[in-house]
C-alpha cells in the first residue's frame, strides 16, 4: 500500500512578510502620490507632458506597474494576517 502524505504549502517566515508588506504598501503609496502628480503637472505647468501625448502615458503606466508590483509584494503579508 502506498501511503500518500500531504505537504502543507506554506508562506515565507514572518520576518521577511513584514518586509515585504512595508515594500509593497511604500510602492502602492508612491504609485498614487507619482500618478497624482504626473496629472497634476500635465495641467498646469509641464509644457513637456502637455507636448508630447505619450509622456504622461507613459509616465502613468510605469507607476501602474510600480503599483503592481506593490500589490503583488503585500499579497503574501495580507494572507498570512488572515490565517
Amino acid at each position: 500500500m502506498a501511503v500518500e502524505t500531504y505537504v502543507k504549502r506554506r508562506w515565507p517566515s514572518r520576518s521577511t512578510l513584514g518586509l515585504g508588506a512595508v515594500v509593497g504598501l511604500s510602492a502602492i503609496l508612491f504609485s498614487f502620490a507619482g500618478i497624482g502628480a504626473l496629472v497634476e503637472g500635465a495641467l498646469h505647468s509641464a509644457a513637456w507632458l502637455r507636448d508630447d501625448e505619450m509622456a504622461l502615458w507613459v509616465g502613468i503606466l510605469c507607476l501602474w506597474s510600480i503599483f503592481v508590483f506593490g500589490a503583488l509584494r503585500a499579497i503574501p503579508w495580507v494572507v498570512a494576517q488572515r490565517e
